[in-house]
């Protein structure tokens, strides 16, 4: 478990890291926004 906790350390702290996170937070946003407004979309 401690390596887990390195790794997802690791991962954070790298710049490319943060902007891989960046882009999947960003992804879920524009997803959770298509759903909600899915009935209005569709029309």
């Amino acid at each position: 478990m401690n390596k887990v906790m390195a790794g997802l350390k690791r991962f954070w702290n790298n710049e490319e890291g943060l902007g891989t996170l960046e882009i999947l937070l960003i992804v879920a946003v524009l997803v959770a926004i298509a759903i909600i407004f899915r009935k209005w979309i569709v029309d």
